[in-house]
């Protein structure tokens, strides 16, 4: 298969079809332990669990640097073919924004504004930065624009009172494919963002399905610091009870767990929880993230079907590397959260995509963390909390 090959990077894999012999002979610490003591000294790779043996770390390093040489080149190609061959691709865009007046910034480094609605004309700073995109690029990057301007003038056009949306936080995270400029409060887009690289290559797939979702979920957190998405009024006695059953829950867990976990995770756990129980530490891990998963109940109504599920399978994922290794109970506490992100997808059976798609059972059911009934009853309990939200509809404009 590597040998027959024939996308872009087919030379490294034609590499790896020719170093097949002498990869069967490594060894790995977990997954292949070596059988018989070796003649020949191992050597460890690090942060990778392979065991070389030292007369194949030539070959290793030949193979490394064939695979990096390969993808340089590819991604070098790629980008060629996006750069600019005429002098003036910029100057439809520029164009556009003067008559559109999109409702929105264009931002560089630092979050300098490089493009403002109030200043329609003073588009130099923009045209400069697109100095060498091509006209695919820029295409791409008007899109993007476009959609960022129509997916906030649909929130911001169902407000009764778009001044009832409070100030921004002055310590807001500024950054990510767009967010809210804390001194203009409008949406921003970072047309210099050295992640995504919005001036050498247009938007990969599903990129801007995200960005329509990341726009109404940045101005969903306004709504929510507004009030707009608040605990039913008759529903409060309700939070507070089932608050108290997750946390009742995740101390069963914890107290149920393998001694050697619990023994693996005794500081993790004691520093979180202080003088309180494990389980109501727990609790307020899941539920102190509930800002998200409000301002998610509230993009709902602003979202095509498959903004809805990109954002959705974005944020459903594997935690494995986002917390330490002594921090598996709070990792497991958050996973409980993220579940609840699946009632607002079209998946068949949330429960088979979740574990099929996260290595959550690999991480707790395989080794006897936990079983799966804990898991459901965690799951199940937040999602009832999760249901004592509501959208607060005199807020918003009568659409009927």
């Amino acid at each position: 298969g590597c040998r027959q090959a024939s996308r872009p990077d087919a030379a490294a894999y034609r590499a790896i079809a020719e170093a097949i012999p002498w990869i069967l002979r490594l060894s790995h610490e977990s997954m292949k332990k070596p059988i018989l003591a070796s003649i020949e000294p191992l050597v460890g790779i690090p942060q990778t669990g392979l065991l070389i043996p030292r007369s194949l770390q030539a070959n290793l390093n030949k193979l490394v640097q064939n695979l990096t040489t390969v993808a340089q080149e590819v991604m070098t190609a790629f980008l060629a073919n996006h750069q600019s061959r005429e002098k003036n691709d910029a100057n439809e865009l520029c164009a556009w924004l003067r008559e559109s007046q999109p409702k929105l910034l264009i931002t560089g480094p630092a979050e300098n504004i490089l493009w403002d609605p109030e200043k329609p004309d003073e588009i130099d700073a923009v045209r400069a930065a697109l100095g060498g995109s091509s006209k695919s690029v820029i295409e791409s990057i008007r899109e993007d624009l476009r959609i960022i301007d129509e997916r906030s003038r649909s929130f911001l056009d169902s407000l009764r009172r778009p001044d009832d949306l409070p100030e921004l936080h002055t310590d807001m995270e500024e950054s990510g494919l767009s967010y809210l400029h804390v001194k203009r409060r409008l949406i921003a887009y970072n047309l210099l963002d050295p992640l995504t690289d919005r001036r050498r290559q247009p938007s990969p797939p599903y990129e801007r399905y995200m960005l329509a979702a990341r726009t109404i979920h940045e101005w969903g957190h306004q709504a929510v610091d507004a009030g707009m998405v608040p605990i039913a009024e008759n529903r409060r006695v309700e939070y507070d009870t089932l608050f108290t059953q997750l946390s009742e829950t995740f101390d069963e867990i914890y107290h149920a767990a393998p001694a050697n976990a619990k023994t693996h995770a005794a500081g993790s756990i004691a520093r979180l929880a202080g003088g309180d129980s494990p389980g109501l530490a727990l609790a307020r891990v899941s539920t102190n993230r509930m800002c998200d998963f409000q301002a998610n109940l509230l993009s709902q109504n602003y979202l095509n079907a498959a903004e809805r599920e990109t954002y959705i399978r974005n944020n459903v994922c594997s935690l494995a590397f986002e917390y330490a290794n002594t921090d598996l109970f709070q990792r497991l506490a958050r996973y409980v959260y993220e579940y609840q992100y699946l009632r607002f997808s079209r998946i068949d059976d949330p429960f088979s995509y979740f574990m099929s798609s996260t290595w959550f059972g690999e991480q707790y059911l395989k080794t006897g963390i936990l079983n799966e009934d804990y898991l459901k009853q965690a799951i199940g309990v937040l999602g009832k909390l999760c249901d004592c939200f509501t959208i607060d509809c005199s807020y918003f404009a009568d659409r009927s």
